[in-house]
């Protein structure tokens, strides 16, 4: 078994035991006494022991304070000959009493009541014997041996649910709620009337209830008697109210006479207005008769009933696809001022110098014109060299089969319009440049690994070989070696100290000047 003890401070023979810092335990075999020091005055309370009771037997006693006395005692089951209080057992007749600070005995009292008055709504008191006091009885309040009760009379009932009104008939009806009238018509003469009455639905008198004015609609009429509540008609745009009536207002190119909303049309525009309608004047390229407004044709254009289309010539073919040059086409200059576009699979330029106005420019663009997810192709740009019969590539690339990794490379493999093979004859690509990429930092001289509160910088690697031994201020240990379970501390010079395994059973403490294995031990007094 380890050696693995904790020794207190003790002592075989000396039962005095002073000099205990806060909480440090002592023993003494010099009455088997457990000791441990005061937090406040460096005293040694005992603690343990053999003095300190458990089962008590002969000659032992429970102490408390300097006077012998125990402050409280609990039992479950206390039998007890006699008790002691304030230095008695007491006399015949007589309980304990406290009075705040002691507690004592003393004689019973006795009683010193005098007199009992009935107050109000009670009958009956006395000041002598055995007294009595009764409930009156009043107007409509009876009084029995065992109840009170309410007298019910006319339009009342009491019984034991409660005190209700009678209703001789339909027309009067109580409940939970209130009482209610049950009667289709109610007839009030003015006599009958004390303070408002508030008529709902299913009235008749001078009364007239709130009117609110609606779309279209001004004036608005608080509930009250004898009201005269006026609307009108709200004028907007084109609309014109006044006290003959709502009328249409005439505008420009709009007229309005008793025959009706007339169109005016122009002296010189487009229009022509007569008792047969309203005409449109064909003008350059237009005709106009009584099928409709039409295109006219002319060279080089024919027009049909639902297409206006340009006729072919000798040099020129038209079809549904479009229009289409026969033969080749040679443009000396060419200025496009919209767009073009070219529907043919390859577009080879043989030029000086290529000029793109737009800053980026846009590869595999038909991969997300279609509503389903496309991912099929490489993309990037490849530049070619070497001869006919050794042919080689170069290029930038996003790998699509390789979860899109981009890559620079070096090829004499097969390069098509659409994808890079990375099998035989394909390799990467050295680039020459300095690097500036979140947490790492090259240049000429140097590449510098930075982690921040913006980049988070890790190495990930299946091995690790430095030169010279990673030094403990930059989170290495400075040691090329060690040994096997030990531990290191840091020593003065930012470097670390190795402490090799201790003792089984030994912890690990400190003598004052140095981190050691070795046994706990209080010492001896």
């Amino acid at each position: 078994m380890a050696n693995n003890k904790i020794q207190i401070k003790r002592s075989i023979a000396n039962s005095t035991v002073t000099g205990l810092s806060n909480g440090e335990l002592a023993f003494t075999q010099a009455g088997n006494i457990l000791y441990i020091g005061s937090p406040t005055d460096g005293t040694s309370i005992r603690i343990a022991g053999l003095q300190v009771p458990g089962t008590l037997t002969a000659n032992q006693a429970l102490v408390a304070n300097a006077t012998s006395g125990i402050d409280k005692v609990i039992t479950a089951n206390l039998a007890a000959n006699s008790i002691w209080a304030n230095g008695s057992a007491g006399g015949a007749g007589e309980i304990l009493y406290s009075n705040g600070t002691a507690t004592y005995w003393a004689a019973a009292p006795t009683g010193d009541v005098t007199g009992v008055t009935a107050g109000a709504g009670l009958t009956g008191g006395g000041s002598s014997g055995d007294v009595t006091l009764d409930v009156a009885a009043g107007n409509g309040i009876s009084v029995s041996t065992d109840a009170v009760a309410v007298f019910a009379n006319s339009g009342l009932v009491a019984n034991t649910t409660g005190l209700h009104i009678l209703t001789p008939d339909t027309t009067l009806i109580a409940n939970a709620t209130g009482l209610y009238v049950n009667d289709a018509t109610i007839t009030i003469t003015p006599s009958q009337i004390n303070g408002d009455i508030a008529l709902g639905t299913n009235t008749s008198g001078n009364y007239v209830a709130s009117v609110a004015a609606a779309n279209g609609i001004s004036g608005n009429v608080a509930a009250s008697e004898g009201a005269a509540p006026s609307l009108f008609v709200v004028a907007n745009n084109g609309i014109v109210a006044n006290s003959t009536g709502v009328w249409a207002r005439a505008a420009n190119g709009i007229s309005v006479d008793a025959a009706g909303i007339n169109v005016l049309g122009g002296s010189t525009g487009g229009l022509v207005v007569n008792s047969t309608g309203v005409w449109v004047n064909a003008n350059n390229g237009l005709v106009a008769n009584a099928t409709g407004l039409h295109v006219g044709s002319g060279n080089g254009i024919s027009v049909s009933a639902d297409a206006i289309a340009v006729t072919g010539g000798s040099t020129i073919t038209v079809n549904a696809t479009g229009v289409h040059v026969n033969s080749t086409l040679g443009i000396q200059d060419l200025t496009v001022s919209g767009n073009l576009t070219v529907l043919g699979d390859l577009v080879s330029m043989n030029v000086a110098t290529l000029a793109v106005e737009d800053s980026l420019i846009t590869l595999a663009k038909d991969q997300g014109s279609t509503a389903s997810f496309t991912d099929a192709l490489d993309i990037g740009f490849v530049g070619i060299y070497g001869n006919t019969a050794n042919l080689f590539y170069s290029g930038l690339f996003r790998d699509q089969s390789d979860t899109g990794t981009w890559k620079l490379f070096a090829s004499n493999g097969a390069v098509t319009n659409t994808n890079v093979d990375t099998g035989t004859g394909f390799s990467t690509a050295t680039l020459q440049a300095f690097l500036r990429s979140g947490g790492l930092t090259t240049n000429s001289t140097s590449a510098n690994l930075i982690a921040n509160s913006t980049y988070a910088v890790g190495i990930v690697a299946n091995s690790l070989t430095l030169s010279t031994a990673l030094a403990g201020t930059s989170g290495g240990t400075g040691r090329t070696t060690t040994t096997n379970n030990a531990l290191y501390f840091g020593n003065s010079t930012n470097g670390y100290n190795e402490l090799t395994l201790g003792i089984s059973g030994y912890v690990l403490q400190s003598n004052g000047s140095a981190i050691v294995y070795d046994t706990l031990d209080g010492g001896t007094f």
